[in-house]
């Protein structure tokens, strides 16, 4: 290992993987591009389906996507346990030990593919007559569509499992060379055959292609990635079991995470009106896509963290205080812009009533979106430390009161309380979770969000004055302030936040975009 003192979050490891914070600043930007290119090419192409395809066909095509994203929970977080075990075996130098974890994950993720086709296969009449309200019209290619999804089980599993081979080891420019074009192709390729036949056993069928197409090019780019360790290539039985141990909390977290997500929508189906639904399920949808920013900062942080989980604990914890600086420095000033311009965005983009519904809620949940996005880190840094059980059970522990408040704040305050409720939910969650990485990794040196209170509290200050500019009647003078505060966070950030090393992380990136 090649450990330089200069400050600077780095391991080169031959053969392996760069930490170098300009390498996983620029792998951020990968993964943020991976994330939000497939979401323009949605904007352009789903109201073109939309027409050609009718309503009920697309609505049983968004399900079709939404399926085939669920279908990774038959991996049992064997895929994110790849992850963290062979960035900290290349940490290691362990080298020997590359090809089995490899092998003893795909087996694993193969078989479990097998068992959810076989599963997905068996239920699809069921679902299609019982459990979703397909018209009757419908029911005979919407059938067949499903055999497909089912078909695909063992393809996306073992997708995710060769993803998470490229990530370990850092290649996140050549895993989204393949994910921003397969993510395209999902809303693209449908248009290929809408105009000859609008039939969804077709339409399915090109999607199957498509994620069929990806998986060889993964596969490959996987095994190449590990051909150059010259060691026995077969599983491991004791590998095996150490992956399933990890990423069966995992899977417990996959599970009640969802349920927490979208157990709002039904508590207030079923205490209010659809329309409540509406009013409430758009504003979280549109918010919800800041998360993007997460998500794709803390897959390249990831390995990373397991790198140094087993190397050097005191870069863990500086690397996780450096992930919350960023997350709130980004997500921050999307926030105070999304609270001051709620309800003259509402108006504009769905008329009065939205307005007059949505804005609170809008509001609301951008505050929960800021909260929870700073819960991240911890979580990602609480796994890398294989503690996988620690953020499954906070999870199992929060379930049964969010539930409970949801449904007396929804039944005391309407929409509004539900938005109150998930912003609860994310206060505690974030709580928890950076309490036990505190726990678990007793060198940090943060005390309670960030390692300067200062800076918390111009955080929290920021979002109070966002909140009081948004009551000021005409968008001149809300725009008019908006920047001055936006002014303000940006020169203090700039100034007292990011050190020189931040700085020239981002010079360098501009120098060579």
């Amino acid at each position: 290992m090649n450990q330089k003192d200069n400050g600077k979050a780095e391991i080169n490891i031959e053969g392996g993987i760069n930490l170098a914070g300009k390498v996983l600043a620029k792998n951020t930007l990968f993964n943020l591009m991976g994330r939000g290119v497939p979401l323009l090419a949605a904007f352009f192409t789903i109201p073109i389906l939309i027409d050609y395809l009718g309503k009920d066909r697309f609505g049983v095509l968004a399900l079709a996507w939404m399926v085939v994203g669920y279908f990774g929970i038959f991996d049992m977080g064997i895929s994110r346990a790849t992850t963290k075990f062979l960035a900290e075996t290349l940490a290691r130098k362990e080298y020997e030990l590359v090809p089995s974890i490899f092998y003893s994950s795909m087996f694993m993720l193969a078989g479990l593919g097998v068992f959810g086709f076989v599963t997905a296969f068996l239920v699809t009449p069921w679902l299609v007559q019982h459990v979703f309200n397909i018209p009757s019209a419908l029911a005979e290619e919407t059938t067949g569509a499903f055999y497909l999804l089912a078909f695909s089980i063992p393809w996306v599993i073992c997708t995710a499992g060769a993803q998470g081979v490229l990530e370990a080891q850092q290649k996140f420019g050549l895993l989204n060379a393949v994910k921003i074009p397969a993510s395209i192709f999902t809303f693209v390729g449908p248009l290929l055959i809408v105009p000859y036949s609008v039939n969804l056993f077709y339409v399915t069928a090109v999607l199957i292609v498509g994620r069929i197409l990806a998986f060889i090019l993964y596969i490959a780019f996987a095994h190449g990635s590990i051909s150059r360790y010259k060691y026995p290539r077969k599983p491991s039985m004791d590998l095996a079991r150490s992956l399933l141990s990890f990423g069966g909390w995992l899977t417990v977290s996959n599970i009640v995470g969802p349920i927490m997500v979208y157990m709002d929508r039904f508590i207030v189906g079923a205490l209010l009106t659809m329309s409540a639904v509406t009013f409430y399920v758009t504003p979280f949808e549109l918010v919800s896509k800041v998360l993007i920013v997460p998500f794709a900062l803390l897959g390249v942080l990831f390995p990373a963290f397991s790198a140094y989980s087993r190397t050097d604990i005191d870069k863990l914890d500086e690397l996780y205080q450096k992930s919350i600086k960023y997350l709130i420095i980004i997500v921050a000033p999307v926030v105070v812009v999304t609270i001051i311009f709620a309800e003259p965005f509402m108006d504009f983009w769905l008329g009065t009533e939205f307005a007059q519904n949505s804005a609170i809620i809008l509001q609301l949940l951008s505050l929960g979106v800021l909260i929870n996005t700073l819960a991240y880190s911890p979580i990602n840094a609480i796994q890398a430390l294989g503690r996988p059980d620690v953020s499954a059970k906070i999870h199992l522990f929060e379930l049964p009161i969010y539930l409970l408040i949801l449904w007396f704040l929804v039944k005391w305050l309407g929409i509004n309380g539900v938005a109150i409720a998930w912003v609860v939910r994310v206060i505690l969650d974030n709580y928890l979770l950076n309490f036990n990485y505190h726990r678990l990794n007793p060198k940090t040196t943060s005390k309670f969000i960030t390692d300067k209170p200062l800076f918390d509290i111009l955080i929290v200050i920021s979002i109070a004055v966002a909140f009081g500019i948004s009551l000021i009647p005409g968008i001149v003078y809300k725009t008019v302030l908006c920047l001055i505060l936006l002014t303000l966070l940006i020169l203090h950030f700039w100034k007292r936040t990011l050190q020189a090393e931040d700085k020239q992380i981002l010079y360098s990136l501009i120098k060579n975009r």
